[in-house]
């Protein structure tokens, strides 16, 4: 059996580290010459690392990680899995000009109808189920050691998630995100509002039942962070009520439902009814209240705003016990 140590991986993935990009093709197509043996050592190094070779390999490295579950000592490899998860996000990698000059030859370059841009992106989502099957295997190991905790790096996952191009991938991301609240909630308090707002941007676009899964475990991670920072649940129900409007109408209740049943219905229904009512307002202009001569023309007008009718629709999950006493809170 294949016997793999975190030391021998993180020795492979430093030259890729210190990449400041992947130069594509720089070890082909170049005039043949003689070669010292330092000279063909820099080659040999070149043509596993760079170009297409440099993808394919580190592809196939990210699938034994991903197959090698019996790996000892898996946390030391946050550190540099956390700085590769940066470079094939954000850092320019592979830039624009590149990948379209490399998408006709692929597949001739790897013998598999793969482009670039689709092995880059098998590579983001390998990449993080790695991560998120580490996370996994550290919940028997809570409090986790400073060292540990500090190449966690919650504001870089967020920053993945907005750049991600499919939801498979953001779904990849959240569901990384829920298995790091899992064993350090604490890490995810200072970006809270900004992991609300992603997940919050992601309901717009991903109406699947798997998203709908992934984002409920997300919210059932998050909301007991939140809950321990602050108690003002008020601020957390604004973040999606900002994103309703854009989101598809089939998805806003089993959203909403959700979050209510996870911050509880009792004392969350009024709230949530509140802000729906100050979103009619301020989208019409208080104006509107003052042109309305009696109730039924109020009435009759905000019987016409998409808030009015969601509410009417949050309303109508729950029995008179719930709903009742939230209207009275309203009011008040």
């Amino acid at each position: 059996m294949l016997q793999i140590t975190c030391s021998t991986v993180a020795r492979i993935l430093d030259p890729i580290l210190k990449q400041e990009n992947l130069v594509m093709g720089s070890a082909y197509g170049k005039k043949k010459m003689k070669l010292d043996g330092k000279q063909k050592s820099t080659l040999h190094m070149d043509m596993i690392y760079k170009g297409e070779s440099g993808l394919s390999f580190l592809s196939s490295l990210l699938d034994i990680l991903l197959l090698k579950k019996d790996i000892l000592n898996r946390d030391s490899l946050l550190g540099p899995l956390f700085k590769l998860l940066r470079k094939v996000f954000l850092d320019n990698w592979l830039n624009g000009d590149v990948l379209a000059k490399d998408e006709k030859r692929i597949e001739a370059s790897f013998a598999i109808s793969q482009t670039i841009s689709s092995t880059l992106n098998h590579i983001q989502q390998t990449l993080l189920i790695v991560l998120e099957g580490t996370f996994s295997s550290l919940t028997i190991a809570i409090p986790l050691k400073d060292d540990i905790v500090n190449v966690i790096d919650i504001k870089l996952l967020v920053e993945c998630a907005r750049s991600a191009n499919d939801g498979v991938t953001r779904n990849h991301v959240f569901s990384l995100l829920s298995g790091i609240a899992k064993v350090v909630p604490d890490k995810l308090l200072e970006h809270i509002l900004d992991i609300l707002a992603v997940i919050g941007e992601s309901t717009v676009s991903q109406s699947d039942s798997h998203s709908q899964r992934v984002f409920e475990d997300l919210i059932s991670a998050i909301v007991p962070c939140w809950l321990s920072k602050s108690n003002k649940k008020d601020e957390l129900l604004q973040v999606f009520v900002n994103v309703l409007p854009d989101v598809a109408k089939h998805r806003r209740l089993s959203i909403v439902v959700y979050l209510l049943r996870t911050l509880g219905e009792c004392d969350s229904l009024a709230s949530l009814l509140v802000l729906l009512f100050r979103s009619l307002v301020s989208r019409k202009g208080s104006s509107c209240l003052g042109d309305s001569h009696s109730s039924d023309n109020f009435t009759s007008f905000a019987q016409r705003e998409w808030e009015y009718a969601f509410a009417v629709q949050i309303c109508e999950q729950y029995s008179c016990l719930i709903w009742l006493p939230s209207l009275v809170m309203m009011l008040q």
